[in-house]
């Protein structure tokens, strides 16, 4: 074999590396985000005081439809979960048996002083068009009732939501619902 044959097999090789490498860096870089990984930037997110990360997360349809901003994010963590001192080492665990295409977490903060007494839900939905997200609205609910310490929680989703802009809320299974109807389910229930 010539030398010219060699640096040419070098070549080619060098070449092909350079391929599968970048190739495989891409793929790393734009592979859709696993339901673990949602939830465990959603966690961090919170704990940080990120909305911005949140509404990320979350699906562009359910943020467009609820008019979540970071402005109208924030005003309900501010008032609800983002009262109590800093959130740090949470823990995690399955909430429900789900079907396949939802997956949901029970949260707890190791720094809460409540202890486990009020969990909150990570809810993550999977789409067929764009891949798993975060089901934001539904985590504000459940900051409403971790801080209402129950079903009174509903009551105050309604109203917070109320001042802040929001027209409703999407539910663990992914349908929509007005804070109307809402309201109406909390004095149904005597919430």
């Amino acid at each position: 074999m010539s030398i010219l044959q060699k640096r040419r097999i070098r070549v080619g090789l060098a070449s092909l590396t350079v391929l599968l490498s970048s190739s495989v860096i891409v793929f790393l870089a734009f592979r859709p985000l696993s339901p673990e990984r949602i939830r465990d930037r959603a966690i961090t997110a919170l704990e940080q005081h990120d909305t911005a990360t949140l509404i990320r997360l979350a699906d562009p349809e359910e943020v467009k439809r609820l008019n979540l901003t970071e402005k109208t994010v924030s005003e309900i963590l501010y008032k609800t979960l983002w009262q109590e001192p800093p959130l740090k080492n949470a823990s995690t665990g399955p909430l429900l048996r789900n079907p396949v295409d939802e997956d949901v977490w029970a949260i707890t903060w190791a720094s809460d002083p409540r202890g486990n007494k009020n969990t909150l839900a990570i809810n993550v939905l999977d789409s067929q068009t764009i891949g798993w997200k975060l089901n934001l609205s539904y985590i504000l609910w459940g900051c409403c009732w971790r801080h209402s310490h129950g079903p009174s929680g509903m009551r105050e989703y309604v109203t917070l939501a109320r001042e802040a802009g929001i027209p409703g809320t999407r539910q663990q299974a992914g349908n929509y619902v007005t804070l109307e109807a809402l309201d109406k389910m909390a004095t149904s229930n005597g919430y």
